[in-house]
């Protein structure tokens, strides 16, 4: 796949949340939080934010199989559906610390639980694979 220079309309994420646009609006804040988190994460983020943009700019190629990082493009597209009409700097709750939490914080949050959750297993577990067998010492 060859590398395209692509333009981004990031005025979309001014408007009102609807069904025609709720698609870019999760895409391009995915896109930003992944990108945000590669400086805390390291490759895990990075490895995220190369396989989600190959997803977003090649979706539309016929036999273009997308990877199990767009799951955190369709929770964020799942969680504005339920805000149809609204816009993503309303205010959605108050938190226990009294700060607001827009709508477009929750999603950066929904984000950020996905990664620091895959994150936390890729370090957690390890794979049969990698793990060798630990000769053990032959008695004479």
């Amino acid at each position: 796949m060859e590398q395209k220079k692509a333009i981004r309309d990031y005025k979309v994420l001014t408007e009102k949340i609807s069904s025609d646009n709720v698609a870019e609006m999760a895409e391009l804040i995915a896109m930003r939080e992944t990108r945000a988190f590669i400086g805390f994460m390291g490759y895990h983020a990075e490895k995220a934010h190369k396989q989600l943009r190959r997803d977003i700019f090649g979706k539309n190629e016929p036999g273009y199989t997308i990877s199990e990082n767009y799951e955190l493009v369709q929770n964020v597209a799942l969680f504005l559906c339920s805000h149809y009409g609204e816009y993503l700097d309303d205010v959605l709750y108050i938190s226990k610390r009294g700060k607001q939490i827009t709508i477009k914080m929750e999603c950066y949050l929904i984000i950020t639980r996905m990664l620091a959750g895959d994150y936390r297993a890729l370090y957690k577990y390890q794979s049969l694979e990698v793990t060798s067998e630990k000769t053990e010492p032959e008695y004479e």
